[in-house]
C-alpha cells in the first residue's frame, strides 16, 4: 500500500504498525481512520522518513530527511554504460564532435585523405547535412552545438591550420585565425564557447596529461588526467566531462566534475581518433581506427537522480 502523500500531520518519529488500525473505528492513538483492507504487496529496498541520512544505506533503500527524498543506489551504474547506436555514412578518424546525444554534428576527417563533410546525429541515424567545410582538415578541436559552433586548426595534406571555421546549423564561414598553428585532434576538447576544456595531447612529441580551462578570454591550468593520452574523444562542458579512448586504442574512460578526474566505465570498442559529443550523462563515440578505420558509434548513458525541495 504505498503511503504518496500525508497532509496536516505533524510527525515527531517514524510511523510504526501500531499506530495504524486494521479494522474499526479509529480511535486517539490511530493515525488512519476508518476500515482498511490490507493485499499482499513487494517491495525492495527501505522507505522511510528519517531526521538524517542513513550511516550505510543499501542500494534501493529510500528516505526522507531535510526536505528531499533520497535514493540509494550502486554507484557503479553511476559511472555509465556504453551501448551500441547507428554507424555512420563514412568510416573515418580524426573527425571532431560536438553537440548533444541527440543533436549532434561531425566535420571533417580523415580516410586516405581529408575531407569537408559535415554530419547530423539525431540520437539514431546519421545524415549528410550538404553544409561541406571551406577547408578539408582532420585532427581539430570544435566545441558548441550543431548549430553554433567552432571548428580549429588541425591538419590537411600533412600541413597545420591556423585557420577557423563558425557554423551556424545551415553552413559554414570564416573565423578568427588561431594565433599558432594547430594540430590538435591530438586532444580534443569539450564545452562552450566561453567554457572550454582541453585534455590530454601531445607536447614535443611526447603524450601529456595536461588540462587546460578556457573562460572566453584566456586558457589556464587544471588538474591532470589520471593518464595521459591522446587522440581521446571527448563530451561535456566544464564542470562536467568525460573522455575515453586515445592511442594505443584504448577504451579506458575518465570522467571530470571541473576539478578532478576519476576513471569510469570502459568503451566497448578500443578506438583512437574518435569523434565524440554530447553531455557526461549522455554521449557519443563514433568512428576512429582500431581494427581498421571504423564508422560504429557507442552512447555512454548515466542514470540521473533528480532531488526535489518539497
Amino acid at each position: 500500500m504505498p503511503l504518496t502523500q500525508i497532509k496536516g500531520t505533524n510527525m515527531g518519529a517514524v510511523i510504526t504498525n501500531t499506530q495504524l488500525g486494521t479494522s474499526g473505528t479509529a480511535s486517539s492513538a490511530n493515525v488512519l481512520k476508518g476500515t482498511l483492507a490490507w493485499t499482499g504487496a513487494s517491495r525492495s529496498g527501505l522507505t522511510n522518513f528519517a531526521a538524517s541520512d542513513p550511516a550505510s544505506p543499501n542500494a534501493g533503500d529510500v528516505w526522507y530527511t531535510t526536505g528531499q527524498i533520497k535514493v540509494a543506489a550502486n554507484p557503479n551504474l553511476l559511472t555509465g554504460v556504453w551501448s551500441s547506436s547507428g554507424n555512420m555514412t563514412r568510416s573515418q578518424e580524426q573527425g571532431p564532435c560536438c553537440g548533444t546525444l541527440n543533436a549532434g554534428l561531425l566535420a571533417g576527417g580523415e580516410n586516405n585523405g581529408y575531407n569537408t563533410q559535415t554530419d547530423f546525429y539525431n540520437g539514431t541515424v546519421w545524415s549528410d547535412s550538404g553544409a561541406d567545410l571551406a577547408t578539408s582538415r582532420a585532427n581539430s578541436p570544435v566545441i558548441g552545438t550543431n548549430t553554433a559552433c567552432v571548428i580549429m586548426g588541425g591538419s590537411t595534406g600533412g600541413s597545420t591550420l591556423s585557420s577557423c571555421e563558425e557554423f551556424n546549423g545551415a553552413s559554414w564561414s570564416a573565423g578568427g585565425a588561431l594565433s599558432d598553428t594547430l594540430s590538435s585532434g591530438v586532444s580534443n576538447a569539450f564545452g562552450t564557447l566561453s567554457s572550454g576544456v582541453l585534455a590530454g595531447g601531445s607536447l614535443g612529441g611526447s603524450t601529456v596529461a595536461t588540462t587546460q580551462k578556457y573562460n572566453g578570454t584566456a586558457w589556464s591550468a587544471g588538474n591532470n588526467l589520471l593518464a595521459t593520452r591522446n587522440y581521446s574523444a571527448c563530451a561535456g562542458k566544464n564542470s562536467a566531462g568525460v573522455v575515453t579512448g586515445g592511442t594505443g586504442n584504448l577504451t579506458t574512460t575518465e570522467e571530470y566534475d571541473g576539478t578532478a578526474w576519476t576513471a569510469a566505465n570502459s568503451m566497448t570498442t578500443a578506438r583512437r581518433s574518435a569523434g565524440g559529443a554530447g553531455s557526461q550523462s549522455q554521449a557519443f563515440v563514433t568512428g576512429g581506427y582500431g581494427s581498421g578505420y571504423l564508422n560504429s558509434t557507442e552512447e555512454y548513458t548515466k542514470p540521473q537522480i533528480q532531488y526535489y525541495n518539497v
